[in-house]
């Protein structure tokens, strides 16, 4: 047994060393961002948070950085510049990210780094690492951002085979981890293909349904509709309205049992289980805080994130940064669920506002929505987009379904491979 919570077992010629007796330990830093000298004229790549999360082939060296810092910054800071081959680990903004680094960087102070010395191979410390995730979770700290502290860093422990077959694994890993890595590329470009697809199938019926002959509309986002479509507007055949946020010093507004919905409660056109909930005194205090009756449609306005909508099942409220539609008349919320959703791209391109582009009330009333000028054509285009969305559903839950599986057979591949778990006596780093 080695003591190793994540690893209880190890061949027996393997070491459990503390990581601090084969790696150099450091971190990094954040030059004086008043003082514009030592953020012009930068040449040093600087590591942060997201040249690390975004990165496809995650085992591969980081060779660029999107930040850069200047040598005098570099100078006037605690920033240290690492060298080739330094691995570093994220442990307060996405704690447990880690990366290897192809060409000298600088970094943050949100990672610690790790020098390799001549018993450990930095590829290997890597895997390590990644294996580690069950630690991370662990060690990670804090209500708001989650941080794990230096001196738990600085007392981890480590699996430590012999030199060669450090370098076996990582070339195993590396190999096996490629092909994984073709399988789930494709996969990520099936489920792209398949949306394109789908939305373009819910553009077409919701704007030529069942007509072949095309009109123009004189609208430069929905230049053409179907001849016997009408164009409606939104604010004469749908009541609309809003809500607001209560006072959240004030628990018992949300200490209620009526749903409280914002933005983030839209997930690809479905109303997820709010996590808060509104009390009648909430509404009773608040006016604007209307309780809006099952089926309503909601249109996210807050980023423009038009085509985020749902029908939810229950009576709820809603924040300020939600439009809600409520039937009225010629055109169903069920035929305008699935418009938004279709038509969502064009209306993001009226969005106004700078790094974050909002859709106003005034601009979601105005909008004139393209439909079949009778209630029973609205309702088989409707069916038939219903159909659409089932169908590519149940295609989506497959392909997230086959991403999730290549996922945990990445882990489990590095997690049995740097605890021994393949055995290397006869081959020479690969599997056979």
């Amino acid at each position: 047994m080695t003591a190793l919570g994540w690893a209880p077992k190890i061949p027996d010629h393997w070491e459990v060393v503390p990581l601090t007796y084969v790696a150099k330990m450091g971190t990094g830093h954040t030059p004086d961002r008043a003082k514009p000298e030592y953020w012009r004229d930068c040449t040093i790549p600087w590591v942060t948070t997201p040249d690390v999360t975004r990165r496809p082939d995650d085992l591969s060296p980081l060779m660029d950085t999107d930040q850069r810092i200047s040598e005098l910054g570099m100078a006037n800071s605690a920033a240290t510049l690492h060298p080739a081959g330094t691995v570093m680990l994220s442990r307060t903004a996405s704690v447990g990210y880690s990366v290897i680094v192809g060409r000298p960087m600088a970094t943050t102070q949100a990672f610690v780094t790790w020098t390799a010395g001549p018993r450990l191979d930095p590829r290997y410390l890597l895997l390590v690492l990644r294996a580690m995730k069950p630690e991370w979770e662990r060690l990670a700290y804090g209500s708001t951002h989650l941080t794990i502290y230096m001196p738990d860093l600085e007392s981890l422990r480590i699996p430590l085979p012999p030199l060669h077959e450090q370098r076996q694994i990582s070339d195993l890993v590396a190999g096996e981890s490629s092909a994984l890595d073709v399988i789930q590329t494709a996969t990520s470009r099936q489920l792209e293909l398949l949306r394109e697809r789908f939305l373009e199938s819910l553009r077409v019926a919701t704007t030529l349904g069942w007509d072949s002959e095309l009109v123009a509309t004189g609208i430069p986002w929905m230049p053409t509709v179907g001849s016997r479509s009408k164009l409606y507007k939104i604010g004469r055949v749908f009541r609309t309205g809003s809500g607001t946020t209560p006072r959240s010093t004030d628990p018992e507004y949300f200490d209620g049992e009526i749903s409280w919905i914002n933005t983030a409660d839209l997930r690809d056109g479905v109303v997820s289980s709010p996590v808060r909930k509104v009390s009648r005194a909430a509404i009773r205090d608040y006016p604007s805080l209307r309780v809006y009756p099952p089926g309503a449609l909601i249109v996210a306005m807050y980023g423009a994130t038009v085509g985020r909508v749902g029908m939810n099942s229950l009576p709820a409220a809603v924040n300020q940064a939600c439009c809600v539609l409520s039937e009225h008349g010629e055109l169903s919320v069920e035929y305008a669920f699935y418009w938004f959703i279709a038509h969502r791209s064009r209306i993001v391109s009226l969005a106004s506002g700078g790094g974050q582009p909002n859709i106003s009330q005034d601009l979601v009333r105005s909008l004139r929505i393209s439909a079949p000028d009778s209630r029973r054509a609205q309702r088989e285009v409707t069916e038939y987009c219903a159909g659409l969305a089932d169908a590519f559903e149940g295609q989506v839950c497959q392909l997230t379904k086959r991403l999730d599986l290549l996922r945990e057979r990445r882990q489990a591949l590095i997690s049995s491979a740097v605890t021994g778990q393949v055995d290397f006596s006869n081959v020479d780093g690969v599997l056979k």
